[in-house]
């Protein structure tokens, strides 16, 4: 695999260093460059600053002028890299070149092209994943990606690979077959049809960075490809616990301590509609704030999208709250489950309760007992469109319709 320079991208970031911070408190700012969408070299730049007047998404320094043109002028260098390079006949270019011309030192001769990558290399797919995840990192890190969407994706990317162990194909070689052998491996592995549709939405873009950088040349497999769900023709019920179903689980004496603890937990998840990594990561000093009218407001951004939850702290989940004095300790997923069977079968609940359920439920409750309207119910579930909120409950405000233009016709 060769660089062609006739197609070069040249990329620069900047981010500071907290962790070496100087006797005046200073950090030193740090520059990443990547050539063609690989990564490679990260040096210091030789300027410090005040951290706090960092601003990572337009890469400057709120309050520091000099820094400011310093960045500048090592971005305009990298500018003025590339239409040097792409004034060579050669096809390949060596690191040294590009890190003495950022550096404003020598200009490029064309003794110093040599290869940076042998020819005909292959590219994998473990290589195009790593390079697809560094790129991700430095968006991140650039702050024009949020941390939490990088974390939702790891899971996908170990499943991803463990696939590859087990087929042989490359990208170059990849087709529609190879989709659909990922999809029915992820299928034996007991995956559900919304993870399946994620983990090929993973693929897609890892297909589309290789493509965009000029690493692989196919057409992307993956474009178009849609999980027929199991249920999709079913008009599934959401998850719902009434008032009656709710005290039960509140005021049942369990036979043993850690079925309490479950149960209030619960109680916790259907008055505020968090989820399970949500409650896991659930700090009251943090995520709980007095408004003027001294209200309390839990205001939550989700691990999973990062948009904010916004809602009035219900005196349910603050009940909770003070009964633990303010810290809830949450056990691993698959034993808080567990758990909460043998909390349904101690309450006597007929249905099957699960930590996703209390979410639900949270939300038909809004809709159902308190008639709030669907755009109100979006922001307390931190939902980032409207459409999301009306996917999940059309039941439940088809259900909501045909009451009140029944009470309509009753009043009339």
């Amino acid at each position: 695999m060769t660089f062609k320079l006739n197609k070069v991208s040249l990329k620069s970031l900047f981010w500071i260093r907290n962790q070496k911070l100087n006797k005046r408190g200073k950090a030193p700012i740090y520059c990443r460059i990547s050539f063609n969408g690989q990564r490679i070299a990260e040096y210091s730049t030789g300027i410090t600053v005040d951290p706090n007047g960092w601003y990572a998404a337009k890469q400057m320094h709120l309050d520091d002028n000099i820094a400011n043109m310093t960045l500048k002028l090592i971005t305009n260098r990298i500018d003025m890299l590339r239409y040097d390079l792409m004034a060579y006949p050669k096809d390949e270019v060596d690191l040294d070149v590009i890190l003495t011309k950022v550096r404003g030192k020598n200009n490029i001769s064309k003794n110093t092209i040599k290869p940076i990558i042998k020819k005909n290399e292959k590219i994998t797919y473990k290589y195009l994943l790593d390079k697809y995840f560094e790129e991700l990192d430095e968006l991140v890190l650039a702050g024009q990606k949020k941390a939490n969407g990088l974390r939702a994706l790891i899971g996908k990317r170990k499943k991803l690979e463990l696939f590859l162990e087990t087929d042989k194909s490359t990208p170059i070689q990849a087709d529609y077959n190879f989709v659909q052998r990922y999809i029915m491996w992820l299928k034996k592995r007991g995956e559900c049809d919304d993870y399946t549709q994620d983990a090929i939405a993973l693929l897609r873009n890892v297909f589309d960075f290789g493509i965009r950088n000029n690493l692989i040349k196919i057409n992307n497999p993956a474009t178009g490809v849609k999980i027929q769900n199991r249920d999709s023709n079913k008009n599934t019920e959401v998850a719902y616990f009434n008032k009656k179903e709710r005290d039960s689980i509140l005021n049942t004496n369990y036979s043993r301590p850690i079925l309490r603890q479950t149960a209030d937990l619960f109680i916790f998840q259907l008055y505020t509609g968090l989820n399970y990594a949500d409650l896991k990561t659930f700090n009251y000093s943090k995520d709980v704030f007095v408004s003027e009218n001294n209200v309390k407001f839990l205001k939550k951004n989700r691990v999973k999208n990062d948009e904010t939850a916004r809602q009035i702290l219900l005196p349910e989940a603050e009940s909770i709250l003070k009964k633990y004095d303010y810290s809830l300790v949450v056990s691993s997923n698959q034993k808080y489950n567990l758990h909460l069977k043998e909390v349904a079968k101690e309450a006597k609940i007929r249905k099957t309760i699960t930590s996703k359920d209390a979410r639900a439920s949270f939300g038909n409750m809004l809709l159902n007992e308190h008639d709030l309207s669907i755009e109100t119910v979006a922001a307390t579930l931190g939902h980032s469109s409207i459409n999301t909120t009306q996917k999940y409950y059309t039941s439940v405000q088809d259900k909501k319709i045909e009451r009140e233009m029944l009470n309509m016709i009753k009043n009339k």
